[in-house]
């Protein structure tokens, strides 16, 4: 399989479709970058059309283990929270006129929890609906927004989750599961807009793309959602990798990986979008614990070989499998038994684009209950992102919240801020090529990165323990949207 312009640009081309244009003019991703305050330019830079987003909607996917027809849902409430970016974070970013809100709701337009109305404030609130969730900012208030939904779960399904809430997408990767036994993997696609989606599901694993009609033509309804087993296209794949393609819209999808070994439980988490296809690809908040696995997957109709190698705060440091060869349209699985302890990320290395998560397993030496967690490969940061730090409902105190930045090949300098009830705190972390530095969030209740040179890549990783025994999950930090889309548009004959 090859990765095809076409699937890049299917949403913009659906949504513009109904109105009868289509873009018009428009550059490759990453041929283009905007004149954002205190970064380096790069070649092609312009800020000619540049204007702050006066609207941004965010997308979560609501309840993960319910909507699956023919099979028994799980209530599992969460706490959805949302937070505007401090003003300083926004390189004197010139914003929108007038009253600003950033509001919280579901897909069907229920409002949950408060409204905020000024920057450097974060708001949750607990939902129970089996309905995808919205994050909506206006005005002011706009450029900047991020929200992320958190859960805590108990018995057999115990374990601590959470996954950003984000922009949809026509073309997003998503690695998760296994083949154990006791293992369950719902994909959940949530779709905001007023059309009908449909959606094609293809599994990749370790021999190859696997052939099932199953995922083929899903449709997601309008402002609506769709759950999908994976076990359902594939029950035998021990190491699988859904690539989700959309068309007639976009849709934002998360996997949700549940494991109940025997009479423990194993953990749960949620997997989001992992970065797009690439030669580098940065898993930040990769870290250790009892166990885990790398993953990789070959999009394209060449094979790959990988180097991995583990980022800790002083360099490299080599991985027992340094170089893995992986089939085209197929996946590999590293075991990471031998990872460095102070290691908090992996950098890999390939000929040819590829798409990685790192599954960390978190168990008790005594045996027990434990947690795990999926850390995607994540974009590097070009302007800003942030997250919401709130916990989930029921969550014990004494969580502990560590952002990772992950450099690349070059040095970079990024800005942190976090807030706590409204007051801002801001360093300066210098992130030297190939390392991978660590900040203690402390009782911060959002975070906020942005670059002052370079570029790294970025996740919080919160870990706890709730009666003994161990609670992890990792959340990669994707770009806020800060500025409006500047694109050409020409009328399409019909």
């Amino acid at each position: 399989m090859s990765i095809s312009p076409t699937s890049i640009l299917r949403g913009l081309l659906a949504a513009a479709a109904g109105a009868g244009l289509v873009v018009g003019a428009m550059q490759a991703p990453g041929d283009l970058r905007l004149d954002w305050p205190g970064t380096e330019k790069g070649p092609g830079s312009s800020s000619a059309s540049a204007r702050a987003a006066e609207a941004t909607d965010l997308v979560c996917v609501g309840q993960e283990l319910s909507g699956v027809a023919g099979v028994s849902s799980t209530d599992l409430p969460g706490t959805l929270a949302a937070a505007a970016a401090p003003e300083g974070t926004l390189g004197g970013l010139t914003l929108p006129t007038g009253a600003g809100s950033v509001t919280m709701r579901t897909l069907g337009g229920d409002r949950i929890g408060e409204v905020l109305g000024r920057r450097g404030l974060t708001a949750s609130a607990a939902y129970t609906q089996q309905s995808p969730l919205e994050i909506q900012a206006r005005g002011p208030l706009a450029p900047g927004a991020a929200g992320v939904q958190t859960y805590l779960a108990g018995g057999t399904l115990r374990g601590l989750g959470a996954s950003p809430c984000g922009r949809p997408s026509a073309d997003m990767w998503l690695v998760a599961g296994g083949g154990q036994a006791g293992r369950q993997e719902r994909l959940v696609l949530a779709n905001p807009g007023e059309n009908p989606v449909t959606v094609d599901i293809e599994l990749h694993g370790a021999a190859g793309p696997i052939e099932s009609p199953t995922g083929r033509n899903v449709v997601v309804p309008p402002r609506g959602r769709t759950a999908v087993l994976l076990d359902g296209i594939s029950s035998s794949e021990k190491s699988p990798v859904a690539h989700v393609s959309a068309t007639g819209g976009v849709v934002r999808a998360v996997a949700a990986d549940v494991w109940t070994d025997g009479t423990h439980a194993a953990g749960i988490d949620d997997a989001a979008p992992t970065a797009a296809p690439a030669r580098t690809v940065t898993i930040p908040g990769a870290v250790a614990g009892t166990g885990g696995t790398l993953r990789i997957a070959v999009p394209g109709e060449r094979d790959a070989v990988v180097q991995a190698r583990a980022l800790t705060a002083k360099g490299r440091a080599a991985l027992a499998s340094g170089v893995t060869r992986v089939k085209a349209g197929a996946v590999a699985d590293v075991d990471l038994g031998s990872f460095p302890k102070d290691a908090v990320a992996i950098q890999l290395s390939a000929d040819v684009p590829v798409v990685a998560g790192a599954l960390v397993l978190d168990r008790p030496s005594a045996g027990g209950s434990g947690d795990l967690a999926w850390a995607a490969g994540a974009e590097a940061i070009t302007t800003l992102a942030g997250m919401p730090l709130t916990a989930p409902a029921g969550a014990p105190s004494g969580l502990e919240r560590t952002l990772v930045l992950a450099g690349g090949q070059g040095d970079s300098t990024m800005s942190v801020t976090t807030t706590a009830g409204g007051k801002e705190t801001t360093r300066t972390v210098a992130v030297p090529a190939d390392t991978a530095q660590q900040v203690d969030l402390g009782e911060a209740d959002a975070v906020w990165v942005r670059p002052t040179s370079g570029r790294a890549s970025a996740a919080v990783v919160t870990r706890g323990a709730a009666e003994g025994q161990p609670l992890i999950t990792v959340v990669p930090l994707a770009e806020s949207p800060v500025m409006a889309a500047a694109t050409t548009l020409v009328p399409v004959e019909q």
